[in-house]
This record gives C-alpha cells, sequence and structure tokens, in this order.
C-alpha cells in the first residue's frame, strides 16, 4: 500500500471474524459478553450490507464448541465457520486457501482473544503481505492488561 492508500477500501476488505465461541466468551466479565458479541454482529451485519466477505473461525471446535449462534446466524448460505487448529489462521492450510479465495488483501480482524488468536492472525496476514487492522473494540481477552495488544506494545513514553 503507498502512503496516501491507508484507508481501507471495502473492495479490498475482508472481516475475519474470530472465535467468539462461549468457550472463550466464559473468561471475561459477564456484563462484557454480550455487548462483546453484539458489536462483533453488527460489524458482520455491515460487512453483508456493503458486500464484505467474512471469514469465521472457531478454534478447536471439537473441544470448545462452535461459534455462538449470533454469529452462526449470520453467515451467508453455504458459508462455515473453520475449525482453527492454531491461533495464527494463517497458519492452516485451509483457511489460508479460504484467505487466498476471498481475492482480497485488506482485512478487519476482530474476536477472541485479543492477545493470542488475534495478533497471531494479525501478524500471520501482515507477513503474508496483507493489510490488517483491527476493530479493539470488538475484541477481547480475559487478561485486564492485555484487552488492546496494540496499544500494550507501544514504546514507553
Amino acid at each position: 500500500m503507498t502512503a496516501t492508500g491507508r484507508l481501507l477500501d471495502r473492495r479490498r476488505c475482508c472481516l475475519a471474524v474470530i472465535d467468539v465461541q462461549d468457550y472463550f466468551l466464559a473468561k471475561l466479565p459477564a456484563d462484557q459478553r454480550a455487548p462483546l458479541v453484539g458489536r462483533i454482529a453488527w460489524l458482520m451485519r455491515v460487512a453483508l450490507a456493503l458486500e464484505i466477505p467474512l471469514l469465521v473461525t472457531g478454534e478447536d471446535v471439537r473441544r470448545n464448541g462452535g461459534v455462538v449462534a449470533e454469529i452462526e446466524s449470520l453467515l451467508p448460505a453455504g458459508a462455515i465457520a473453520h475449525d482453527k487448529m492454531v491461533f495464527d489462521l494463517m497458519g492452516q492450510g485451509d483457511i489460508r486457501a479460504a484467505v487466498a479465495a476471498t481475492g482480497r488483501d485488506q482485512f478487519v480482524l476482530t474476536g477472541l482473544e485479543s492477545d493470542v488468536c488475534v495478533t497471531h492472525s494479525a501478524f500471520g496476514l501482515m507477513a503474508a503481505g496483507h493489510a490488517v487492522a483491527v476493530a479493539l473494540d470488538a475484541c477481547a481477552s480475559p487478561r485486564p492488561i492485555m484487552r488492546s495488544p496494540w496499544s500494550a506494545s507501544a514504546p514507553p513514553a
């Protein structure tokens, strides 16, 4: 991307919804769970209205359960939530193929957990040459110090 092309372009974007599962939500304070899912669902509805493809994952679905019903209900007909067995979605062949199949080079990330799968996926996508934006208010981690891995990694003032 050029220095003047830093804005996201809906024709180049894909919304990645990472691991929105009860297993991970249960680690958050109870009063944060529904609002978080609501913000993620809102982003999904906006993406669908703008014809932005969705890439949805659930981590180790057999062990952790599928994505929550509110998220699954927004998947377009025929779309699936990929069963992700690694932290970085680019580290798994079928998901890497799904990323390529979108034909998009900009990814907006949302989901759980901020300090593990969202961060690893962001780095994996960037290493593969994709631009990445993280919707911080639609991500979470149970570790209070890591609510925002991006601001937590900023150099001290």
